[in-house]
């Protein structure tokens, strides 16, 4: 056995991987931008700019990992007290957790798959039918929102090639809803931001059966963890370099105040705070 081979080969071959996983990123980005332009208006570009530096204080985001559940309590007064202030930020399927009767101010909803996934579309249809809750998704979704305000952010991102959180043009941090969350709530002037349910940890609950044959459990809030399978071409070492541009992406961040809550959380670039502690910052 020449291990020095093994390894040289092993190495070649995760740098074509790695080469190959930013030529994905750049094909990404041509086609969202493709698409952006498609559906932009000037309209639409400025709806997000009537929101610079219009609020101030703390906003609260609410994430969906499992750590949502840590204090239901607490967590439940928090939502309801972010959401009396108008200040509360909310995710993807936020309307399918424990906390749905309370209303949120602004739902991002920045995945395409929302608008041509079945079950996803009857949750577009359930936001529909409050009015009261701002939207904001990206410039490329073409959906057009019937009863709700709805402010466009950008949506392009070239993460680890270009630095910078402005939602309004080509940002720097992973395709992340709760990141696309962050970088508005700062936009628009709040100092400070508590999130809460943003684990960060998909890759502990990665599993491969068979050589080419990963999956993983998507652990949410709102269910016991769904089996998604990678595709056949995809690696370990494209997992984990995904995982690692998250990681990356907060660093964007790092002199903003933000704070996470949930103990379970492997978000360790900002500190951690008890939900009291969240509920003094509302003040």
């Amino acid at each position: 056995m020449n291990l020095f081979k093994d390894y040289t080969d092993s190495y070649n071959t995760s740098i074509l991987e790695l080469i190959s996983w930013k030529a994905t990123l750049v094909r990404t980005f041509l086609g969202e931008l493709r698409q952006y332009i498609r559906n932009f208006s000037i309209h639409k570009y400025k709806t997000l700019s009537k929101l610079k530096n219009t609020r101030s204080g703390t906003a609260v985001i609410c994430s969906l990992g499992p750590s949502l559940y840590e204090n239901k309590t607490l967590t439940r007064e928090l939502l309801i007290k972010a959401s009396a202030k108008k200040s509360l930020f909310v995710i993807n399927h936020f309307m399918w957790t424990e906390f749905s009767d309370i209303m949120p101010t602004y739902q991002f909803i920045s995945d395409n798959n929302f608008f041509y996934d079945e079950k996803n579309y009857k949750y577009v249809t359930k936001v529909e039918s409050i009015p009261e809750i701002t939207v904001l998704t990206r410039m490329a979704n073409s959906y057009e929102f019937k009863n709700n305000t709805v402010i466009y952010f950008s949506g392009l991102n070239l993460s680890t090639i270009i630095k910078g959180i402005n939602p309004k043009i080509v940002v720097g941090f992973a395709d992340i809803t709760v990141l696309y969350s962050l970088s508005v709530a700062f936009y628009m002037g709040y100092s400070k931001v508590i999130v809460c349910g943003f684990d960060n940890n998909r890759f502990m609950h990665i599993n491969s059966v068979s050589p080419g044959e990963i999956y993983f459990k998507g652990m949410h809030s709102y269910n016991s963890g769904e089996v998604e399978k990678w595709g056949t071409r995809d690696s370990m070492i494209k997992i984990l370099s995904s995982h690692l541009v998250i990681l990356k992406s907060l660093l964007l961040f790092k002199n903003k105040k933000i704070f996470i809550i949930g103990e379970s959380s492997l978000i360790d670039v900002f500190p951690k705070i008890d939900v009291k502690t969240a509920l003094s910052l509302l003040e």
